[in-house]
């Protein structure tokens, strides 16, 4: 496939999201387009159900016929029994949660998917609900009892698993301690409102616009993000922006240094989105958040944290640091794996082989393909062009 032709092919689908975004009629292609690129363009970004939804508004003389169609038709119908029951099981599970005093506060997807066309657009693969970090234990028994397994855990998140599409990931922090949003985050229990009754919280308006371009930052920094992270903010402030409270909103930016990255996501959003212009495929930062995926790519995420993190350091030393910090995680992260680790921190070295005997044997998830990232440097050609889109993108202040 030619570039001229798959430059063309995306915006055709980025012109096809305008028409579900804005409610406006499905446009007709006015070039060649590779539908079978775009199949897979848009699982890459999980928007092939969305892309399903624009192709069904198509004229029927227009509409592809190719051997992918019935598969985008399948994840579609999947997509509308799996929206039903993550949101049915994110109810009972946080009046769980509420009936045993324990306060808890969705966010992200499960919140966003309310400003969409239609909600089960939005698509998600799991639940985040915040909770306070005292109530770990607690709610791990609750998810439990219910029939939950779990699955992983970080030094902010657990993640429980029941059946093939029911996924958690519960917070005791929104953010990482790094980030400089990390303590106005920490005291965004100071700010919800709660439902009648119970310890079901929400946002404010203006900490869910704020946190939803932190997540975007954050995604950007350390790795990548694609189109339906953009996406999610131009549908928030369709249907909000009259609402916020601009002048907290652009004090809290300023604090958290993201006012320029809130001007230069405005005017991706605008040129993708609105139809007020040709959407714009081949310029730089355009390019690095199409060529992202959903959730960015585990090479972008090693060159960010060179120049981030070891901007004086070779490509060896990065190599071996990054690798060392692989193999020995840290007794923060051993303590919430490994109970007996909580109980007795000097068992952490009795552990590293336990934890490792488990990767490599059970749970089988060590993937040595993306080694070769690890040994980057901040002075390589491709960090240095990383910098420049960081720059464009907004965030030359978190570099």
């Amino acid at each position: 496939m030619s570039t001229s032709e798959s430059n063309y092919s995306i915006k055709y689908f980025l012109l096809l999201m305008q028409s579900v975004l804005n409610y406006t009629p499905a446009p007709k292609a006015e070039g060649k387009v590779n539908w079978q690129f775009l199949y897979e363009f848009s699982i890459k970004h999980s928007l092939s159900v969305m892309l399903y939804y624009a192709i069904e508004k198509l004229n029927e003389e227009d509409k592809p016929q190719g051997e992918f169609m019935p598969y985008l038709k399948q994840m579609h119908q999947e997509q509308i029994v799996a929206d039903l029951n993550l949101t049915f099981e994110c109810e009972r599970m946080t009046a769980l949660l509420s009936e045993r005093g324990i306060r808890c506060l969705p966010v992200k997807g499960i919140v966003t998917k309310a400003d969409y066309p239609v909600a089960y657009l939005r698509t998600m693969t799991d639940v985040d609900v915040l909770c306070d970090a005292e109530n770990r234990l607690e709610v791990e028994e609750i998810f439990l009892q219910n029939g939950y397994e779990k699955e992983s855990v970080t030094n902010k998140d657990t993640a429980y698993r029941k059946e093939e599409i029911l996924h958690f990931e519960m917070h005791t922090s929104l953010l990482s301690s790094e980030s400089p949003a990390f303590d106005y985050f920490s005291k965004v229990w100071d700010r919800v409102s709660y439902k009648e009754n119970s310890s079901i919280a929400q946002m404010s308006l203006e900490d869910i616009y704020i946190f939803m371009l932190e997540h975007l930052a954050n995604h950007v920094l350390y790795g990548g993000a694609g189109i339906r992270m953009y996406m999610d903010v131009y549908v928030f402030l369709q249907k909000h922006q009259s609402e916020l409270d601009k002048e907290y909103i652009n004090k809290i930016l300023k604090d958290i240094s993201l006012l320029s990255f809130e001007k230069q996501t405005h005017r991706i959003c605008e040129n993708w989105f609105s139809g007020k212009e040709e959407p714009d495929v081949t310029s730089a930062d355009y390019w690095f958040i199409i060529n992202s995926t959903t959730f960015g790519r585990a090479k972008m995420s090693f060159l960010s944290d060179s120049l981030r993190n070891s901007k004086d350091s070779t490509a060896a030393k990065n190599g071996v640091r990054r690798i060392f910090k692989k193999l020995f995680p840290t007794v923060s992260w051993m303590k919430l794996r490994y109970r007996s680790v909580e109980k007795a921190p000097l068992l952490y070295p009795v552990f590293v082989p336990v934890h490792w005997f488990e990767r490599l044997f059970i749970r089988r998830d060590v993937n040595t393909s993306n080694l070769s990232n690890y040994f980057v440097s901040a002075e390589s050609d491709e960090a240095k062009a990383l910098r420049e889109i960081y720059v464009s993108l907004g965030l030359n202040e978190r570099i």
